[in-house]
């Protein structure tokens, strides 16, 4: 388990929503969920991280 270290969670679930990623905020807002499933391949994984990786970055 990972701390928040600032990240909005609220405004990344947006974010990942409006590009098509479907995740939750659970957990008393301390935990987030991304889609895990055995169908995802490379190219979803890595569009995921990216748009991730984009969002913390543009968000520091």
């Amino acid at each position: 388990m990972f701390e928040n270290n600032g990240c909005n969670l609220s405004e990344l679930k947006i974010f990942l929503q409006q590009n098509g990623i479907e995740c939750s905020i659970f957990y008393g807002k301390d935990a987030f969920f991304i889609p895990v499933h055995q169908n995802l391949g490379i190219f979803e994984m890595d569009y995921i991280v990216n748009l991730i990786e984009y969002f913390v970055y543009e968000n520091k």
